[in-house]
């Protein structure tokens, strides 16, 4: 996959621009710099997107600089990944993965996004805990 697929987000307005109104779907990662276990997952999301047959670029969001982004879309821990496509974020997932289980996830959010016949966005569970960010 060409390095020009995998991007940093830079505010607000970037994350709108280039993932939410991407013609093709974008695989948000919300991560830190300091997270070893993001290091790796998305280590692994770079080989799925990679081995992938989609054009899917991948948006990397640091949790420490876009707090905004990460309160919204409720990442509560780190690593989390996203899968974002027709402006909307559809499914997300949190934690340390394996690779097969990163390819699932994308694979499984892909495909229910095209059987989705019902546009709704993806409800997420609101929390009322401290966020250590």
């Amino acid at each position: 996959m060409p390095a020009k697929n995998i991007f940093d987000v830079k505010d607000v307005n970037d994350f709108e621009d280039r993932v939410l109104k991407s013609k093709e779907p974008v695989i948000v990662s919300f991560d830190t710099p300091w997270c070893e276990s993001c290091k790796t997952t998305n280590e692994r999301l770079v080989r799925v997107v990679e081995k992938s047959k989609e054009n899917l670029s991948i948006a990397k969001v640091d949790i420490t600089q876009l707090k905004d982004l990460a309160h919204k879309y409720d990442v509560f821990a780190v690593p989390t990944l996203a899968v974002a496509s027709e402006g909307k974020i559809h499914s997300q997932t949190g934690g340390m993965k394996e690779f097969t289980d990163i390819k699932n996830f994308v694979k499984e959010s892909l495909t229910n996004k095209r059987n989705d016949d019902d546009d709704d966005e993806l409800e997420f569970a609101t929390w009322d805990v401290p966020r250590y960010y």
